[in-house]
């Protein structure tokens, strides 16, 4: 899944499963995610984090890049498309192995790189091109493989089951389909019914983050827009797993129906909460959503009584190392127990130059003087550093 949300020409956009599944048997856990608090602030030590990590991603003239698009970590190996539709391979430890551009307009080339996921088992790389309205198969090292036409619509993909799980948006409300799966050759296999609303607005405008999807003791969860309920997905089969209860002003298909204009967008659509993403790590359900405008975090416990508010666009404050905030938009699952974050390195130096730093007092000061020395390694042009911040099991 996408790690950023925004609401396309909107002025206030600031812009599976080898193990037994969890709670299939079992009624969904409930959170209550009603009447935020926007001022609280949530630190890391709020979920339990023992440590953060910090791996600089090797620089040279061959791994020199540009922004991160999307990270997936498979194996041992980090795989990073960067916004110049390049796609980077780098060990757990940062070192550089290979980078690959398909971009053109052959038959063996993407005209985009728009989404792209892995295979876990052969480490091949699928990318969905919606400009191409194809995905294309390339083995790590980018050599070609074969492609084949995207279900129409087709924005993110994720494997399930051995399969690929292809996402078309609502956009207006007339797709019949909102999921479709397909083999490995592009056959359909199943299609998942949509939500049906009907609207005059144009389909420029909408929510990118219609889907979230992520992993979780090597499951397959999936959350949709219109609904509060997380589910596992396994052998084509929805689990209500979690309950985020927003006091049910969760965006409605009906709701939607109502955005016959700009105007009625920018205006009704704050009345409703929209989900901007969903992590499982550790023990720990973690929430970013938007509601009247503002935007939020939010952090429980599984089975916890009580959840933590903060503001998403301060993201978690580090208060492990006094290092930077963990900000949302670079958040991806590294393991069951891990997140992985990343931020450019002369973001991170000047962060350590500043007062914020430097008169911080963090839980672990000893880490503080490590984070310093691996700042003072870095150049401003470097790759970004990624950070492994890991909770207490």
């Amino acid at each position: 899944m996408l790690k950023y949300f925004s609401i396309i020409l909107i002025l206030f956009a600031f812009s599976a499963c080898k193990n037994k599944p969890q709670q299939d048997d079992k009624s969904p856990i409930v959170f209550d995610l009603n009447n935020p608090t926007h001022s609280d602030i949530l630190k890391l030590s709020d979920i339990n984090v023992k440590d953060v990590d910090y791996i600089p991603l090797e620089t040279n003239d061959a791994s020199l890049f540009n922004g991160i698009h999307k990270i997936i970590v498979s194996g041992s190996d980090i795989y990073i498309n960067d916004y110049q539709t390049s796609f980077l391979r780098f060990g757990n430890d940062g070192s550089f192995k290979n980078r690959f551009n398909r971009q053109g307009r052959g038959p063996e080339e993407y005209g985009d790189s728009y989404d792209f996921t892995i295979d876990t088992i052969s480490q091949e790389l699928y990318v969905n091109s919606i400009s191409s309205k194809k995905i294309y198969r390339y083995t790590n090292q980018g050599k070609f493989l074969d492609y084949f036409s995207a279900p129409k619509g087709t924005s993110t993909i994720m494997f399930a089951d051995g399969n690929i799980l292809c996402h078309r948006p609502y956009l207006i409300g007339n797709l019949e389909s909102y999921l479709v799966m397909v083999d490995k050759k592009g056959n359909v296999i199943e299609e998942f019914p949509s939500y049906k609303y009907k609207t005059e607005l144009n389909s420029r405008f909408g929510y990118i983050n219609e889907i979230i999807w992520f992993r979780f003791n090597n499951n397959l969860y999936i959350k949709d827009i219109h609904s509060d309920t997380v589910f596992l997905f396994n052998n084509k089969q929805f689990m209500p797993q979690y309950v985020l209860n927003h006091g049910g002003k969760t965006i409605t298909p009906k709701a939607r129906s109502q955005f016959n204009t700009e105007d009625k967008f920018l205006e009704l659509g704050a009345k409703y909460t929209v989900e901007i993403d969903v992590w499982r790590v550790g023990n720990y359900i973690i929430s970013g959503f938007m509601y009247d405008k503002k935007f939020f975090f939010y952090a429980s416990e599984i089975n916890g009584d009580k959840g933590h508010f903060g503001n998403l666009k301060r993201g978690f404050i580090n208060d492990i190392d006094g290092g930077p905030n963990l900000s949302y938009q670079t958040i991806y699952s590294y393991d069951d127990n891990t997140l992985l974050a990343w931020i450019d390195s002369y973001t991170l130096i000047a962060h350590l130059k500043s007062d914020q730093f430097k008169n911080s007092t963090p839980k672990y000061p000893e880490k503080k003087k490590e984070l310093e020395k691996l700042a003072n390694s870095l150049n401003e042009d470097d790759n970004p550093v990624l950070m492994l911040v890991k909770l207490k099991e």
